[in-house]
């Protein structure tokens, strides 16, 4: 049974002021497509907004995800499964399937 989309937000200062309102659009954007989305704190990978999805049980942290291309290449990830050359340049590698609580 494929895994429900889900998406870790990070809710650090720096990420919410990185970008004026690139932070509450994604949320937005998000919440209309009826993603569940977590608020976490620092990742401490910070160039905001920072965002963790898990794709077959791994999670993949990627950052700078502000305008609305990258929002919807956002959602084709969570929807479709692939990866466009936006977010894959984007990744995180360091953090990459783990959670900092």
């Amino acid at each position: 049974m494929a895994e429900q989309p889900h998406v870790h937000l990070c809710v650090g200062s720096d990420c919410r002021k990185d970008r004026p309102g690139a932070h509450r659009k994604l949320r937005a954007r998000l919440a209309a497509v009826g993603v569940p989305v977590t608020p976490v704190k620092c990742q401490k990978i910070c160039k905001g907004p920072v965002v963790g999805v898990r794709i077959d049980g791994t999670l993949h942290w990627v950052r700078k995800v502000a305008g609305s291309e990258l929002r919807e290449d956002l959602v084709r990830l969570l929807v479709r499964g692939r990866w466009s050359k936006g977010l894959r340049k984007r990744r995180v590698r360091k953090r990459q399937g783990r959670l900092r609580s």
